[in-house]
């Protein structure tokens, strides 16, 4: 077995929380390599980006069909802002200014994310991103940067206690494998991480890896010809995040740069089954969703075709070990996608690490240390908060109660700005750690919900005063009389 010191820093994972961490440690003139099980996923896109016009994010913008198209917000793009990579992926992505909810009876109602212009979801493609970031990577170094080495089909075969990794180029068939002893090592390889799988076998590592009972499938709605209400091909209003909630079960739609959207049904594992029939599927969809059937000609081969994917939350503790050792990501703290916050999240922790390193001095224990007490409360929180939003998407998006809190909500925030508008708008569009955010709104609504058994009280004592006054006073003119 091949033995290679190295005092850079080793990466596990190129996907968006591997590429970006590994693009904040290339700034901070580290040497890096990135490692990734899979073959490079650019390869893939060569004809698409070969038959595109400019060298931007469009050039990757063909989006496998088993991906849950992204809604980057605040978190993620002040991460990207870091490294000056904000505008470029903005510049293909379609701003969401709201949910567009979809009633049974075909009506529309558009529900405005934030309280300001700025506070919008942008949807982007997984892929999209996932290229971009790769291609930025193998771009040559600024000064003052260090290199970055590309290894796909390397698979990770062991973790020692000393912080080595044990890797075997899987593109070699007859490679032994070798041995990198690196300055640390990240572990951004997903919620099924290897590198995680290792880690728990030189620390007491607790692992939560938990299915709900719902899963989700993925459909198309497919740009029309230029023209029409919406104009660039949307059969839809393309600024909005399109929700059909049906209480057990939801539909959603977010919108693409082609003029197409990007649909997932969320639903029980039994519903999706029965539903690749198309004879079952067909009149499911006309009964519950038939403004939706109506622009999606290709549903009952889709029905049929397209996979079911499962939804996982994993909880992680400890994150890290030997101060040599950290996961990221998914590898840490994958959520379930209904908050649109696991790309945000997982570009947060570049962010956090890189500020970590910062404030440690280089330090890469403390560091690491400091980055894993700020990020796992945070992290444990958001897994809770996702939970939660799928209840209020495909059931609360469609209550009046429900909208009337969030104005309530909004119209605080204007009479006192310390006032938190909407646990959505603190989740979303602040920097607030996603756990303290959770606590000050349900002190809010606790806060709330008392004044409102207040004045409900004080509304019952006044009238049982009036009365009261009201029958002494006939009493008196009884007796008068």
């Amino acid at each position: 077995m091949a033995t290679a010191p190295s005092e850079g820093v080793v990466v596990v994972g190129a996907g968006l929380a591997g590429s970006l961490a590994a693009l904040f440690l290339r700034r901070r003139g580290d040497d890096v390599t990135l490692m990734d099980l899979r073959s490079d996923p650019r390869a893939a896109a060569a004809v698409a980006a070969s038959a595109a016009t400019d060298g931007g994010l469009s050039l990757l913008a063909n989006a496998s069909k088993r991906s849950i198209n992204l809604a980057l917000s605040s978190r993620g793009l002040r991460a990207l802002r870091k490294l000056g990579l904000a505008d470029e992926v903005l510049r293909d992505a379609v701003i969401m200014r709201g949910r567009m909810i979809h009633a049974p009876n075909g009506r529309t109602e558009l529900q405005p994310y934030g309280t300001t212009d700025e506070e919008v979801l942008n949807s982007v493609s997984r892929e999209a991103i996932n290229r971009f970031l790769l291609e930025r990577l193998s771009a040559p170094p600024e000064a003052g940067e260090g290199r970055v080495e590309l290894c796909f089909k390397h698979k990770v075969v062991g973790l020692g206690k000393d912080g080595s990794l044990t890797v075997l180029d899987t593109a070699d068939g007859g490679a032994p494998a070798r041995t990198v002893r690196p300055r640390f090592i990240i572990g951004a390889d997903g919620s099924f991480s290897v590198v995680r799988r290792e880690l728990s076998k030189l620390c007491r590592l607790s692992l939560r890896h938990e299915y709900i009972e719902h899963g989700y499938l993925e459909l198309s709605i497919p740009a029309r010809p230029a023209g029409g209400r919406y104009g660039n091909g949307f059969a839809l209003e393309p600024h909005a995040l399109h929700i059909w909630p049906r209480h057990d079960f939801m539909l959603i739609a977010l919108p693409n740069r082609d003029g197409s959207f990007t649909g997932t049904l969320f639903a029980s594992w039994t519903l999706l089954e029965q539903l690749e029939d198309p004879a079952v599927g067909l009149p499911f969809f006309r009964e519950h969703f038939a403004d939706a059937l109506a622009v999606m000609p290709d549903l009952a081969q889709e029905l049929t075709a397209n996979p079911r994917g499962a939804l996982a939350t994993v909880r992680c503790d400890p994150w890290h070990a030997a101060g040599r050792v950290l996961l990221i990501g998914d590898a840490a703290h994958a959520v379930v996608p209904f908050y649109g916050q696991g790309m945000n999240a997982a570009f947060e922790d570049c962010l956090a690490l890189d500020q970590a390193l910062d404030e440690a001095r280089h330090n890469v224990p403390k560091a690491i240390a400091s980055f894993y007490t700020a990020r796992k409360p945070a992290c444990d929180a958001l897994a809770d908060l996702s939970l939660q939003n799928y209840v209020e998407m495909r059931s609360k998006t469609a209550s009046r109660l429900f909208v009337l809190k969030n104005s309530l909500d909004a119209a605080l925030h204007r009479w006192v700005p310390s006032w938190q508008p909407s646990l959505h708008t603190a989740v979303t569009f602040s920097p607030m750690p996603y756990h303290v955010a959770k606590a000050r709104c349900e002190w809010q609504d606790s806060l709330l919900g008392t004044a409102f058994h207040v004045s409900c009280a004080l509304v019952g004592i006044a009238g049982v005063a009036l009365a009261l006054k009201t029958s002494g006073a006939s009493a008196r003119l009884g007796a008068h009389a």
